[in-house]
């Protein structure tokens, strides 16, 4: 096909060369082109509606800003190139298609940089290691934003492989010093930031491969699929090995540049600028691929394509859900839990239990009802094999409710939901539960 459109070309009448077709069509296709468009459909398909979640906008905005910079450097091919001048041709060429397209590419990857962040906040709530997850995240991002520059150093910068004199310039030679330094303080940084996530999410993550281990699933393929913070953890080893070998890279640019000998022999970058494009690339399609993993694993576990609540339906006598989410904030433990329950129900005066896979529940039972005239929020008892979980405050996707007065005389609790509206409730009204489900994020109705 090529050789065809050669051939037409050929023979047209218009000065029109192949290059110039083949930058339009890099700069029209750029965002279908970019390897991150496939996840991106992907996620908007099985988000739905929801799309507009801060994760997923994290993930669209590192495909669109990366797009863009794609569009800008597709922009030299409709350019001609000077005589006697280094990649990239022209100072339009390094400017627009080189300096700014870096701007777009880093904003890019400061918007995904933000991902780890977010979903390691999600799972562990010690404030003292996350504020340095937040240091070493900005400090990464004001890294990349010091890079952003490095191409106006010695402005306008000289291209020319000589100059009038026949002397080998050395604007490139400087360019490649502290753009190639920057590079390895930015891995540097990112090693940094990688490690503070790991360091944050150590006892959870060891938590859970202990639970995989229990299970008999402890084989690496099952952890990859099933553990979000093990695939977050796994694509940091990327940057890590890489951080090394381009500290070696600088190492030897910096010497060469004092040795008046080997000064002006121009080192090829471009093996390991494909490293570290290669790099970046795999750790953000991991991003992708884990937010992906996640949904399927949820919906899998839950039994249904979206997470979602139904709304309560309350009598004085009894309760009935279907398959109502609620969410759980444990209070001494800090950490989330979501509940499942099935044909829950409320019995006044009765005392029962529910036995399920060598479990005993006794769950939800007012407590507490010493109180007059003051908002508390209604607590549970949760046994389950001798554990005794208390302080246990309820949340529900769609109600939250509180015990707003307590009747004495009447004996019974007077509730409000998010509406307003009263419900009155014997005082000895307990809840029971058949099953319990797997850990969601905290604050959020969806993960």
């Amino acid at each position: 096909m090529q050789d065809i459109i050669k051939y037409g070309l050929n023979r047209s009448p218009y000065n029109v060369s192949i290059e110039h077709i083949d930058g339009w069509q890099n700069i029209i296709n750029s965002f279908i082109k970019s390897s991150y468009f496939p996840w991106v459909c992907l996620i908007l398909i099985i988000n739905g509606r929801n799309w507009k979640k801060p994760i997923n906008l994290i993930l669209i905005g590192n495909w669109f800003f990366r797009a863009i910079g794609d569009i800008l450097k597709a922009t030299m091919e409709l350019r001609s190139h000077d005589p006697n001048t280094f990649w990239p041709f022209s100072h339009k060429n390094w400017y627009i298609g080189f300096v700014l397209a870096h701007v777009f590419w880093f904003l890019g990857e400061i918007i995904g940089d933000w991902y780890p962040l977010l979903r390691t906040k999600i799972v562990t709530n010690n404030k003292k290691k996350m504020i340095w997850v937040y240091i070493t995240c900005i400090f990464y991002n004001f890294v990349k934003v010091l890079a952003m520059f490095c191409g106006l150093i010695n402005y306008p910068i000289d291209l020319k492989i000589t100059d009038e004199k026949a002397v080998t310039t050395e604007d490139l030679i400087q360019y490649n010093i502290a753009w190639w330094s920057t590079i390895a303080l930015m891995q540097l940084a990112s090693c940094l930031y990688d490690f503070s996530i790991i360091n944050a999410l150590h006892s959870y993550l060891s938590d859970t491969i202990k639970d995989f281990k229990a299970k008999g699933t402890n084989i690496f393929l099952e952890k990859f699929k099933q553990i979000s913070e093990f695939r977050i953890i796994f694509s940091m080893l990327a940057s890590i090995i890489f951080f090394p070998i381009v500290t070696i890279f600088v190492v030897f640019l910096i010497i060469d540049y004092r040795d008046e000998n080997s000064r002006y022999h121009q080192k090829s970058d471009a093996e390991i600028e494909q490293m570290r494009i290669a790099v970046l690339n795999f750790n953000y399609a991991l991003m992708y691929m884990d937010q992906v993993l996640l949904r399927y694993f949820i919906e899998r576990s839950n039994g249904k394509s979206i997470v979602s609540s139904k709304k309560l339906t309350y009598s004085d006598s009894h309760f009935n859900s279907s398959q109502e989410s609620k969410k759980i904030y444990d209070k001494k433990h800090d950490s989330l839990k979501e509940i499942t329950s099935q044909q829950n129900t409320i019995d006044n005066g009765e005392t029962n239990y529910y036995q399920q896979n060598n479990i005993n529940y006794k769950l939800y039972s007012i407590k507490n009802p010493s109180f007059s005239n003051a908002r508390n929020s209604l607590y549970n008892d949760f046994t389950q094999n001798n554990i005794h979980d208390d302080k246990t405050i309820i949340y529900n996707t769609n109600m939250f409710y509180e015990i707003n007065n307590y009747d004495q005389n009447d004996n019974y609790f007077q509730i409000s939901n998010k509406n307003k509206n009263l419900i009155n409730y014997p005082i000895k009204s307990t809840y029971y539960l058949n099953n319990l489900r797997c850990s969601i994020e905290k604050n959020s109705t969806e993960i």
